[in-house]
């Protein structure tokens, strides 16, 4: 019931690589058997039979890695719970293709494999290199282990210094220009107010078309940019932001806007205070502010406590109107009757009632000054001005009032230059903790901050499920938990591929990532499956060393090309090719960089860990061995005597 949209096509893209994978490996397979046995029906059939305990395996531990993301819930269940159900469709129609339709088209068709081409030739020489490489490792294997920890540990130092987001902005080359005006503002006024802005849109060369709306108090000039043009969004951001700063009687906000969903997350840094009394809460607000606007890479500082207008309060005096007979509802009453009215009474006519109002003409009392001479008759039969019964007090009244649990809670935003956005993010973070805000007036967690903790719990929560899976389909395929943990080793070591090449390439830590790394999870052991399953059934036939250097000879030509055809088919989409290509591009890159290191790990690091384990499960079966057979030596003492 899915349709072709965003996600599903984008699933697509991400398995069209993964597709040909099984396929691969079983055409390869009968080519190698094609040159023992004469006939191809025969070679397509034990082709097949081969590897089909490999490829079904690796199909398995590909599909329990995409079931936890498929049964997400939250943003990241609606965002790639389409994706997750795709993949697995695909991958299922694609391991039933290899096993049928490869084998009978092999033995149909008959293909003859060109062994002088030069890529069969460049093959042959790095065959050769791999058997010697491989054997000088196997020598000096705890050597090797050491240096790919290290390398594993200076990965994670990587990816602490990386910048973390929820989702990657999409560029869609729309800017937004938002000035509010204080409440009650004329629309003539705001019209005539933000002509100097329409005219500095207008003018820039990097603006296709533009549209101006205005609602209430608030006025919003959209300008649409040219696909090709010298600045970048951000860059036409800063500017404008920096060309309106002198703006008076206005409070205008500059931002990259557009119809994707990433765009309502913005770029902005925020920081949202918490209290039960508004005045220390906009203390507190002002002490943030502060420090923002003296943070370097910082444009410009905004809050709700900012945006407020001027509220006239009438404060009646008890003791005067008690004076002249009156109470302070009294006065208040009358006051309500001059500005709104009062129902009179209601008429009657054919069946239908109708409330008769009665006013005072309009533009009695437009100003404040006209509602003090007010007159007030009092229980004396005299009058009484409300100027001689109440003052006028002026405050400050915020436009938003936001409650969480029946406590205010304020925002205050600082939208930064693109270069210094994250490094200003930080100083900002560290110089508020150590702020001493006034009593009661706390840092609260923002929607934000709590929507990508949520997020990210859910997907660490999804690669455990996954690594658990991974873990138990490879136990049943091998009926050894410990060569299955040696498979797993291509996990954790592929994320020195893939943290190394997210902070060489500057990109972010992001949910998208994230989704990247539990893909890794499903993608990196299939390799490590076809090298461990054919290493098994080659020990039966000569020495483990032979066994692991034949094995990955054997397996060799399939695991460069199922991870280049993997590889190759996520390059447009981590070169953030497309309008929306920059939201997949980290996940694009995550997935690049853990198949480089997972197929360097599988063909020179797993063997070394394979050797290792296997002299030690050796060496205790030799101990066992003794043991049992000294037993049995002592039970037979016993019997002769």
């Amino acid at each position: 019931g899915f349709s072709l949209n965003i996600v599903t096509m984008g699933a697509l893209v991400i398995a069209i690589g993964m597709m040909v994978d099984s396929s691969i490996v079983v055409i390869e397979s009968c080519f190698r058997l094609k040159e023992e046995h004469a006939d191809y029906k025969v070679a397509a059939v034990e082709g097949a039979r081969i590897v089909a305990g490999s490829i079904i395996a690796s199909t398995i531990t590909t599909i329990v890695v995409y079931f936890p993301l498929s049964v997400m819930h939250g943003l990241s269940g609606q965002m790639f719970s389409e994706l997750g159900f795709t993949i697995i469709f695909a991958m299922l129609a694609s391991l039933v293709s290899a096993l049928t339709l490869v084998p009978l088209f092999y033995s149909k068709f008959r293909p003859v494999e060109k062994k002088t081409l030069p890529i069969n030739r460049i093959l042959r020489k790095i065959n050769e290199g791999y058997e010697k490489l491989l054997r000088k490792i196997l020598y000096r294997k705890v050597a090797a282990v050491i240096v790919a920890l290290l390398l594993l540990a200076l990965s994670f130092v990587m990816v602490y210094n990386t910048n973390v987001e929820l989702i990657p902005n999409v560029d869609e080359g729309t800017v937004a220009v938002t000035a509010t005006f204080r409440a009650g503002s004329r629309l003539d006024f705001i019209d005539d107010a933000i002509a100097p802005i329409e005219e500095l849109v207008r003018a820039d060369e990097n603006v296709e078309s533009y549209a101006v709306t205005i609602e209430d108090n608030v006025a919003t000039i959209t300008g649409y940019l040219k696909d090709e043009r010298e600045l970048e969004t951000y860059e036409v951001v800063e500017l404008w932001t920096e060309q309106l700063g002198d703006m008076t009687n206005m409070d205008i906000q500059v931002a990259s806007t557009g119809t994707n969903m990433t765009s309502s997350f913005g770029s902005s840094i925020e920081v949202d205070l918490s209290g039960r009394d508004l005045s220390k809460l906009k203390e507190g607000a002002q002490q943030v502010e502060n420090i923002m606007a003296t943070t370097e890479g910082i444009l410009k500082v905004t809050s709700d406590m900012a945006a407020a207008t001027t509220r006239a309060e009438v404060v009646i005096d008890p003791l005067k109107a008690m004076n002249v007979g009156l109470s302070p509802a009294q006065v208040a009453m009358n006051i309500n009757y001059a500005l709104s009215g009062i129902n009179a009474c209601t008429i009657k006519s054919n069946g239908q009632e109708y409330k008769v109002q009665l006013e005072l003409p309009e533009g009695s009392y437009d100003d404040l000054n006209s509602l003090m001479n007010l007159m007030m008759t009092t229980p004396y039969q005299t009058n009484v001005a409300l100027s001689e019964l109440a003052t006028i007090a002026y405050t400050d009244s915020p436009q938003t009032l936001v409650r969480v649990d029946g406590i205010y809670q304020v925002s205050v935003e600082a939208s930064a230059t693109q270069k210094l956005r994250y490094k200003a993010q930080d100083s900002i973070n560290e110089r508020v903790d150590k702020l001493e805000f006034p009593e009661g007036v706390s840092r609260s967690e923002s929607m934000l901050e709590e929507m990508m903790n949520e997020e990210c719990t859910a997907i660490y929560r999804a690669i455990l499920i996954a690594v658990f899976l991974v873990f138990l389909v490879m136990a049943m395929q091998f009926e050894s938990p410990k060569f299955s943990a040696i498979v797993m080793l291509s996990i954790p070591f592929s994320l020195i591929g893939s943290f190394s090449l997210l902070f060489l390439t500057g990109s972010t830590l992001s949910m998208v990532s994230l989704m990247g790394l539990l893909m890794l999870v499903g993608i990196v052991v299939n390799n490590g499956i076809l090298y461990v399953d054919t290493t098994g059934m080659l020990r039966q036939e000569m020495p483990i060393e032979d066994a692991l250097v034949r094995s990955g000879q054997l397996r060799l030509r399939p695991i460069l090309m199922t991870t280049l055809t993997t590889i190759l088919s996520m390059v447009p989409m981590a070169l953030g090719i497309g309008d929306g290509g920059v939201l997949m591009q980290g996940m694009a890159l995550i997935i690049i960089g853990g198949l480089v290191a997972s197929t360097i790990l599988i063909l020179i690091l797993l063997p070394s860990f394979y050797l290792m384990l296997y002299r030690s499960r050796k060496k205790k079966d030799t101990e066992r061995k003794k043991i049992q057979e000294k037993k049995a030596a002592d039970e037979g003492s016993q019997a002769e005597a």
